[in-house]
């Protein structure tokens, strides 16, 4: 079976999420920060949803010490919010090999393999050790259960989501996971129940946020989901998946208007973004422009 990233959500389901590098470009005079000085400033940037300034701040603070793990670590953390699982990957082994414990590294390590569809690797190389902390083990369950997802293997993956759950009870990723189950098994009721769980944990994580939007897309109600991910982009502005999926939904109502800004935005960075030019071309198929739609 083919590798398709899971990240891709019902709404987007034929789109392929490729791992590019981000283009980053600094201007001005630099100013002379220590290197946990840009850590607090990176930090601050990720809680505002400003990812490219805080891998800005990261970029500079290795200039200057590029043995720093922490700045290694942040920056392969940035990168996995930006959904560039390749980059995320080679900061996060960097890290590793500075001395950043096993234990913080794997889980965003396979974090990054899922980005990038790397699901056999996932299972091959993530052991889940009793030793671990039971929120650990419960974290890696839920990669084992996204890469048994991406797989196609849904009975593996959703014994794993249930088996994180027990672990750790308030981790909202695993009723997550179990609500994608569902949803790949058209119901969408199993997915409300455990979407329901999830939200009361935490309704502000960006992946219950996600799914808040994935079930009314299912349902062919993407007018209900484009609120949802309309507070996605407004958290991660420069998310580029979030971006996408917005577009995505805006297309299949009609707003040719707000699709097309959206997916402009995408294109400023990336150019040669399969699902930015896969949308730009059902835009212009849409609007009968078929000469425009050929060039996508």
């Amino acid at each position: 079976m083919g590798k398709t990233p899971i990240r891709l959500t019902t709404l987007a389901a034929a789109l392929l999420i490729t791992a590019s590098p981000i283009l980053l470009v600094g201007c001005g005079k630099q100013e002379s920060y220590t290197v946990e000085e840009r850590l607090d400033r990176a930090r601050e940037a990720r809680s505002q949803g400003e990812l490219r300034s805080a891998i800005l701040e990261m970029k500079n603070a290795l200039k200057e010490n590029p043995n720093s793990s922490a700045a290694r670590y942040l920056l392969g953390q940035l990168y996995i919010d930006m959904e560039d699982g390749g980059a995320a990957e080679k900061e996060l082994t960097l890290a590793k090999s500075l001395g950043v414990d096993e234990e913080a590294i794997i889980v965003p390590l396979s974090e990054a393999w899922i980005i990038q569809g790397e699901y056999e690797k996932v299972l091959e190389k993530v052991a889940i050790s009793v030793n671990l902390p039971p929120a650990t083990q419960s974290a890696l369950r839920i990669v084992h259960g996204d890469a048994y997802r991406g797989l196609g293997r849904l009975g593996d993956a959703l014994t794993s989501y249930k088996m994180a759950a027990d672990l750790d009870p308030n981790n909202p990723l695993s009723f997550v996971g179990q609500a994608n189950v569902a949803l790949a098994q058209r119901d969408i009721e199993g997915a409300k129940a455990n979407l329901a769980k999830a939200a009361a944990i935490d309704a502000n994580n960006f992946k219950v946020i996600t799914l808040m939007g994935d079930i009314p897309s299912a349902q062919g109600d993407f007018r209900s989901a484009i609120e949802h991910y309309k507070k996605l982009v407004k958290a991660r502005p420069e998310n580029l998946f979030y971006r996408t999926v917005l577009a995505w939904a805006q297309t299949n109502t009609g707003d040719f208007k707000a699709a097309t800004r959206n997916i402009d935005r995408v294109r400023a960075i990336l150019p040669d973004y399969p699902p930015a030019n896969h949308i730009k071309a059902v835009i212009a198929f849409k609007q009968k422009d078929y000469r425009t739609a050929k060039e996508f």
